[in-house]
């Protein structure tokens, strides 16, 4: 059986990339999102960079 590995801890946009290629399957964020001045956009740049590393991750 598999489980899904997640990053938890201090996630941003700017690590969530190295969190993904070190072998996570996604990550967890809480302050990241909600303490930016624009939650939206934060959230919105944060899907960004997950979704790019797991295009990444795939192409090997």
């Amino acid at each position: 059986m598999s489980l899904p590995l997640l990053g938890i801890g201090g996630i941003t946009a700017a690590n969530a990339p190295g969190v993904i290629a070190a072998g996570a399957t996604g990550v967890a964020v809480v302050t990241g999102v909600l303490a930016a001045g624009d939650p939206q956009a934060a959230a919105r740049t944060l899907c960004e960079s997950v979704q790019h590393a797991w295009a990444a991750r795939s192409r090997g």
